[in-house]
């Protein structure tokens, strides 16, 4: 199990600091999943936290189920607060537990899978497609690496300035910064895209990017 960037108290503030177009990365999501089921959808939100991607997805999405899944007592609690509403559903699992058995039109991992070495991230990647229902879609916002190793040091000056822009101490910024390598294993999109063909999916794109984070849609 990961340790998560943040508490569940300042989670919501807390990532805004770190990740630019954040709010805007889980609008993209919603407006993909937007007039592509003919039927009210089955979704399952992997990693959800404090509930953001839900917090798009209502009122948005004509919704069947909204799964809630995340192993974080703490992050289902604040998630449940916020969705009391019958079509909810709230699994304390990890990623790697999901249920893979077919039942979902959307699955969404939004900074997630970073979390995971590239090997494990293709089990997890291959469990999503299992999960997901012929012509599901797996929607996934993760960090990433410069597609070359020379670009490295530009993206995490660049990476710090942004965080210290948004209120963060350089101390804040710089522990966060320490975490690649040993807690979160970012790749280039390039590779990430060549992982979600290896695990199954038909097809996968970049929606929407910074130099940081990468969002893809992914179609099994």
């Amino acid at each position: 199990m990961h340790t998560p960037a943040f508490s569940a108290a300042d989670y919501d503030k807390k990532i805004r600091q770190t990740v630019p177009f954040y709010d805007a990365y889980f609008a993209q999501a919603a407006a993909a999943v937007q007039g592509r089921f003919k039927k009210p959808v089955r979704w399952l939100d992997i990693g959800c936290g404090t509930g953001r991607m839900a917090e798009a997805a209502f009122g948005s999405v004509p919704l069947e189920t909204f799964v809630f899944l995340d192993p974080s007592p703490q992050m289902l609690a604040a998630a449940k607060e916020w969705f009391p509403f019958p079509c909810a559903q709230f699994l304390p699992l990890s990623a790697a537990e999901l249920p893979a058995d077919g039942q979902f039109d959307v699955l969404t991992a939004m900074l997630v899978l970073h979390y995971f070495r590239e090997e494990e991230r293709l089990r997890i990647l291959r469990r999503c497609c299992a999960a997901l229902a012929q012509g599901g879609v797996l929607i996934a916002l993760h960090n990433v690496a410069p597609e070359r190793e020379e670009e490295l040091a530009r993206q995490k000056e660049e990476w710090r300035a942004f965080q210290i822009g948004q209120g963060k101490s350089p101390e804040e910024a710089e522990a966060h910064l320490s975490r690649r390598g040993r807690e979160f294993f970012p790749l280039p999109p390039a590779a990430d895209l060549c992982l979600f063909m290896q695990s199954g999916f038909r097809s996968a794109k970049v929606l929407r990017a910074s130099p940081f984070q990468a969002e893809y849609l992914a179609i099994k």
